[in-house]
């Protein structure tokens, strides 16, 4: 389920890694961007092992890597998906393809109630008004025709810069237009700490935009000539397409009524224990950056910059000894707290998520949080990783040949017996389980 045209779809040479033929030389972390398997990647929702040593940060996440804290979110922003729910299911046609990779206000939400200091943000878009923190004419330079956007502050995600705003961490990478591009925001000088002037303003599901005023008013993404050309594949903005499997035309897909009972922390909490030897460092080690570095790299071509070694100093929290090879991967308890706590209102359906206001569910908040603490007593990520699709098979496993023509509805790899293209993966089913929250994608009722 890539979204490209059909003459770019071709295996290359990741089922190698699937597989364990071969394996990642070091930890390697990514997030999605928008030419991706897409029904792999929503196997992870919250995030899992694609394959060994490969970790996938899901739609939106935060973890650690030993003493660095790692955030990222998925996707590309296009206005009018942006309020949509997670309402894709297989099998998954042409709009699904393309929706399933567009930004969610809900993960801009989550994102937007990270506290604490941040080292590392991965976006696949820009944050919009980026290039004004470096060299402007060097990148119209290399990219003429990003000036329409530049000029009109329209060039890249309106929604990344919302979180950049909130979350301001020390290094923040993208890719998506292809081209090397650093900057460095200092906020300390910006006064009042604002990014630069207004932002062109993001939808919103209260009828409310980030920028202030009301209406939708963001600004259509900006167009990179060098990426693969999706005209041809890509959905209008009327919003109308395919129902859902899962779609309840009598409900709006907001789960208040099922919102579970948080557990009141009686004070007796015996979370200290979990502290002790499986917690990565607090992440009020720091109280954030006064500056952000930002870079983005090339398309990975000969004679392009596509690849960078990058020292990040990390803080002393007199615990990791460890060398960096050596350290492992955390679940961050903040996030997790976010993710159960914002649960309940993630829609399924093509409605909206109306997660309250940070003013209204601090609460909330604060008892997910406890939940975790009490409840969550190993914080390392399992390296459970397990094949959950058949791999790739002669013909189709040489890296030049063409996948089969696909099915009536543009998809490939199905068969006679109506094989399902969303595969249970017990990564996912452990994640729920561990934060007591549902999987709303892979279960028998949504297939």
């Amino acid at each position: 389920c890539m979204s490209c045209p059909d003459k770019y779809k071709q295996l290359g040479t990741f089922y190698r890694y699937y597989t364990g033929e071969k394996r990642a030389p070091i930890p390697t972390i990514f997030v999605g961007g928008n030419h991706e398997a897409s029904n792999y990647l929503r196997e992870l929702f919250y995030g899992g092992w694609v394959a060994p040593n490969i970790y996938y940060m899901g739609t939106s996440n935060v973890i650690w890597y030993g003493p660095l804290r790692i955030g990222g979110i998925s996707g590309i922003f296009k206005t009018h998906d942006y309020l949509s729910g997670f309402w894709e299911r297989p099998p998954f046609r042409k709009k699904a393809n393309t929706s399933m990779y567009h930004v969610r206000e809900f993960d801009v939400e989550k994102a937007k109630r990270i506290c604490g200091g941040v080292d590392i943000f991965v976006s696949h878009d820009w944050p919009e008004g980026i290039e004004r923190h470096g060299d402007i004419e060097q990148l119209l330079r290399a990219k003429p025709f990003f000036r329409k956007e530049v000029e009109q502050g329209r060039l890249g995600s309106d929604a990344n810069r919302a979180v950049l705003e909130k979350v301001r961490p020390r290094w923040w990478f993208s890719a998506h237009l292809h081209v090397r591009f650093g900057a460095t925001l200092d906020w300390a000088s910006n006064g009042s700490g604002e990014y630069y002037g207004p932002p062109s303003g993001l939808p919103s599901s209260t009828g409310l935009v980030e920028g202030g005023s009301t209406g939708d008013t963001a600004a259509g993404p900006s167009i990179n000539q060098d990426e693969i050309v999706l005209s041809d594949l890509d959905d209008d903005d009327s919003g109308s397409g395919p129902t859902s499997a899962c779609d309840n035309k009598g409900e709006s897909g907001l789960r208040a009524n099922k919102r579970p009972k948080l557990e009141e922390d009686d004070g007796q909490s015996d979370a200290a224990g979990a502290f002790a030897v499986h917690l990565p460092p607090p992440a009020n080690l720091y109280h954030g950056s006064t500056t952000t570095q930002f870079l983005a790299l090339d398309k990975c071509l000969g004679r392009r910059q596509y690849l960078e070694i990058i020292e990040i100093e990390v803080p002393d929290d007199g615990q990791q000894q460890a060398q960096p090879m050596e350290y492992e991967f955390y679940y961050d308890p903040q996030w997790l707290a976010i993710t159960k706590c914002v649960h309940p209102y993630m829609s399924t359906t093509r409605s909206p998520a109306r997660i309250p206001s940070s003013t209204i569910d601090n609460d909330e908040l604060s008892k997910a949080r406890a939940w975790v603490d009490k409840h969550i007593k190993d914080f390392r990520i399992p390296h459970n990783f397990q094949p959950t699709a058949p791999a790739a098979a002669p013909p189709y496993a040489r890296p030049d040949a063409r996948l089969p023509r696909p099915d009536r509805f543009g998809n490939y790899g199905s068969n006679q017996r109506g094989e399902k293209y969303l595969y249970k993966n017990p990564q996912t089913m452990q994640y729920c389980q561990m934060l007591g929250i549902t999987d709303e994608f892979t279960n028998d009722d949504c297939l």
